[in-house]
Order: C-alpha cells, then sequence, then structure tokens
C-alpha cells in the first residue's frame, strides 16, 4: 500500500509540472510567435530540426538504459552494481554529448549556408551546439531518478530550466535588436542557459541522492555492455529516425514552395502547423505520459522478477486509460476548435487544422503510451524498426503530397504516419501479452460518450450565449467521465502496482 502510494504521489506531482510546463509552454510560444512572427518561428524551427537530431545523437538511449538496468539493480538489492551503473551512464552520455557538440560546432556554418540556406542561423548552431553535453548527462541522471522512484529530483531541476530559459530569453530578446538573425540568437542563448543551469542542479542532487547506496562503486566488465545492450538499439533508432525526420521537416519549406508559396508564406505556414497548432494538440499529454513514464521501472523490475501477473494488469491498466482519456481530449479540440484558435492566437486560422488533427491526439498519446509498456518489456528493438519505418513513410509522404497538397498535405501526412506507428505497436503489445481489447465496450462507447457530451455543451452554449467555453468544456469532461463510470468502460484492476 505504501508503495502504490509513493507512486501516485510521484505521479500527481509529475502530473502537475508537466501540465504547468506545457500550459507555460503554450502561453510561452504564443508570446514568441507574436513577438518574432510566424516566419520567424518557422526559420527557428528549421534551426531546431538540426538541434533535435544533435540532441538525439547526444543522448543515445542513455536515459533509458539507466532507468532499466538501475531498476533491475535496485529490485536485487545490488547497491554497488547499482552506483556502478549510474556512474558509467553518465560517463557515456558525457562522451556523446561532447563529441556530437564538437561536431555540430564545426559543421555549423555549412548547415546554416548549404542546408537552411540562411547563413543568419549560424551563430544560433554555435550557441546550441554547448548546450549538448550538459543536456544529455541531465538525462542519463534523470534516468537514474525515475529508477530509484525519485523523479521530483529530476522535476526541480526540470522546473528550475525552464524558469532560466523563459527569462533569459525575454531578456536578450528585449535587448538584442529586432532581427530574424537576433530573434534566433535570443531563443538559443536562453535554451542553451537553461540546459547548462539544469545541469547544475540535477547533478547536485544526484551526488546527495547516491550516498544512502551505502556501498562502495565495484566495477564489472559488463557495466558498459549491459548499459549498451539497451541503448543502443534505442539509439540506432533515434540516429535514422530523426535523421529521416530532420529530413523530413528541410523538405517541407521547399515542397511548399513547389506547391506555390512563397519562401515567407511556406515558413509561415510551417510555423503554424509546428510552432501553434501541434503545442495544442501535445499539451496534454502530460497528464498521461507522467504515469506512463514511471512505469517502465515498474515493467523491468516485473519482468526481471518474472511477476507476469503483475506486467499484464500494468498493461491493462495503461492501455485503457490512455484511450479513454485521450478521446476526451480528442472531442474538446475538436468541437472547441475555434474557440481555443480565438483565445490562444486571436485568430481563426489554425481552428481548421485543430479539428483536421484532433484525432491525432488519440493514436498520439496511445503510441506514446505502447512504446514505455514495450520498452519496459524490453522491445526496444522492434520499437526502433517501427519508428524507421515510421519516419521513412513520413519523409516519402512529404515529398509525394506536399507540393500536390500544401499544408494540407503536411497535415495529412502527420496523421497518416501516427497512425501507422500506433498500428504496429499496438499489434506487438497484443501478440506479447495477454491483453484482450472489447471494442465495443472499451473504444467505441467512449467515442460515443465524448460526441454526446460535447454536442450537450455547445447545445448549452446555445441556450447561454454568456457561457464561458472553458467552462462549457469542462462541463463536457465531466459528462463524459459520469457515463464512462456509470456503464464501466473502464474497471480498476487491483494490484497494479
Amino acid at each position: 500500500m505504501r508503495r502504490i502510494t509513493h507512486f501516485l504521489i510521484n505521479g500527481i506531482m509529475l502530473t502537475g509540472v508537466s501540465l504547468v510546463f506545457q500550459l507555460a509552454e503554450s502561453i510561452f510560444t504564443v508570446y514568441i510567435s507574436a513577438k518574432i512572427g510566424e516566419s520567424g518561428v518557422g526559420l527557428f524551427g528549421l534551426v531546431m530540426s538540426i538541434y533535435r537530431f544533435g540532441v538525439t545523437l547526444s543522448l543515445s538511449g542513455i536515459n533509458l538504459a539507466a532507468t532499466r538496468r538501475i531498476a533491475e539493480r535496485l529490485a536485487e538489492k545490488n547497491y554497488s552494481r547499482l552506483k556502478s551503473v549510474s556512474s558509467r551512464c553518465i560517463s557515456l552520455s558525457l562522451i556523446f554529448g561532447t563529441t556530437i557538440a564538437a561536431g555540430l560546432f564545426i559543421l555549423s556554418p555549412f548547415l546554416g549556408k548549404t542546408v537552411l540556406k540562411s547563413e543568419d542561423t549560424i551563430i544560433s548552431l554555435h550557441i546550441l551546439s554547448l548546450s549538448l553535453p550538459f543536456l544529455a548527462a541531465s538525462s542519463a541522471i534523470s534516468g537514474y531518478f525515475t529508477a530509484v522512484r525519485a523523479p521530483a529530483k529530476s522535476t526541480i531541476s526540470s522546473v528550475f530550466s525552464f524558469i532560466i530559459r523563459i527569462l533569459s530569453t525575454i531578456f536578450f530578446l528585449s535587448v538584442l535588436p529586432f532581427g530574424v538573425k537576433s530573434s534566433c540568437l535570443s531563443l538559443s542563448l536562453g535554451t542553451t542557459l537553461s540546459e547548462i543551469a539544469g545541469f547544475i542542479v540535477i547533478f547536485i542532487l544526484f551526488l546527495f541522492d547516491r550516498r544512502k547506496y551505502c556501498s562502495e562503486i565495484t566495477k564489472g566488465e559488463s557495466t558498459t555492455k549491459e548499459i549498451l545492450s539497451v541503448s543502443l538499439p534505442v539509439a540506432l533508432s533515434s540516429y535514422v529516425r530523426s535523421a529521416l525526420y530532420t529530413l523530413e521537416q528541410l523538405f517541407i519549406p521547399s515542397s511548399l514552395m513547389k506547391y506555390g508559396l512563397s519562401r515567407t508564406d511556406a515558413l509561415g505556414n510551417y510555423g503554424m502547423i509546428k510552432g501553434m497548432v501541434l503545442p495544442v494538440l501535445i499539451t496534454p499529454s502530460a497528464l498521461m505520459y507522467s504515469f506512463s513514464g514511471l512505469l517502465v521501472p515498474e515493467l523491468a523490475e516485473a519482468k526481471k522478477l518474472n511477476d507476469n501477473k503483475k506486467t499484464e494488469k500494468i498493461t491493462s491498466y495503461v492501455f485503457y486509460l490512455s484511450f479513454l482519456y485521450s478521446v476526451a481530449v480528442c472531442g474538446v479540440i475538436f468541437f472547441y476548435a475555434d474557440e481555443l484558435s480565438l483565445s490562444l492566437f486571436k485568430n481563426t486560422t489554425p481552428a481548421f487544422y485543430l479539428k483536421s488533427l484532433a484525432p491525432l491526439t488519440i493514436v498520439m498519446y496511445l503510441d506514446g503510451a505502447v512504446d514505455n509498456i514495450l520498452k519496459g518489456l524490453g522491445e526496444q528493438v522492434y520499437c526502433m524498426r517501427v519508428n524507421i519505418l515510421d519516419a521513412a513513410l513520413s519523409l516519402v509522404l512529404v515529398l509525394i503530397l506536399v507540393p500536390k497538397m500544401g499544408i494540407a498535405g503536411y497535415a495529412f501526412v502527420i496523421l497518416i504516419s501516427e497512425i501507422f506507428n500506433t498500428f504496429l505497436s499496438v499489434l506487438k503489445l497484443l501478440k506479447i501479452t495477454s491483453l484482450k481489447i472489447n471494442f465495443s465496450r472499451s473504444l467505441l462507447m467512449p467515442i460515443f460518450f465524448i460526441i454526446s457530451a460535447c454536442c450537450f455543451s455547445k447545445l448549452l452554449s446555445l441556450i447561454f450565449p454568456t457561457l464561458n467555453f472553458f467552462i462549457a468544456a469542462g462541463f463536457a469532461v465531466i459528462t463524459y467521465i459520469l457515463l464512462s463510470v456509470c456503464f464501466s468502460v473502464f474497471k480498476w484492476k487491483k494490484g497494479v502496482i
């Protein structure tokens, strides 16, 4: 009972912080969009596509390896090996991060001039490259805290880093001269300073936390090998997928130009989807990913101890609850797209794409939860193959559809690729577990309930025109929950944790 309480407290705490983060991120994105314009957002989005590829190479799957291997050592009460694995994870992350940082710094002039076709981006890439070693080490330590069931300490670092990023970015935007180059530089400086600050905090917390495991560090021959056996499949998947994703992002503006748009309009359309619509769709995921992420060490421990009953219960719980939640988010975004667009962006232009991509939340959230389950069960190689296929499909579809359909084609590509990824992941989950899906009760009924609840709340809005749409949407969600509980759409299973 104490362990369940501890898990729920951690989950609720992480959920609350993640929601605040995502909401603050959305508000900050709106502020940035108003400050530098859609074209500026689009250009910085291209800079970030290069940077994210560098981030992927730097992380190299060490976070998941730290979580799984440390959780296994904790289950065995082998504290000397726990310390050894944690130290080796941090060392490897620093090696990867520093190597990639040097590479990105050296290649920045080529990438800016030839790939991004803008010399204004070179200094931003230089600045961002400096953050990679700190980001990689922080990720490894975060995996340690997840494994030892102390995610609050990672959260402290994340909060501090996030505050530094917002404050420093606002400061640089106010003191540097107006222009695209200065705007990208301000955002890059804010990102780099925040990663350095976050690392300092999380490393200090790590040093204090590790002292409670009273045992000398022992080095085993397989320490590096056991870490890389988990991280390399994830890393290889991330490398290939991130490379394909980066190419996809770089091809989108040129494909939009082939459709007939000017470069400014192409960057503006790209910025609207990447910087405005997708953040709205992703923000609510914080509520779900906080809990599903915490279940990775639980699944790793259950698998290590051959506790199949516990594994099956966790899988069933996460899958159904993720679907119920994602359906609610989809319904609210679809039915209240116009109101959300006006409230957040002061115009209704993004509303069409919010409605079109609202179903994306169902497959995207479910895919994230299922991926966490599969990785916790040691199926990272399968996830690697699916992610590579998904990225390759997205790139091909961008090259085919965007020149013919414009930004609507890009929206269609996002939806198709997520459906493809989720379908394959769920198939694998059904194959390796005893999960049974009741389509009528667990899948169709929630969809019917959210449609009914949202239609009823919209009717109330027509009857009472002064009713705030946030209240109306909240009423729809409450109605949806009540209907789900009354008709037993989801039943709590004891012994999940």
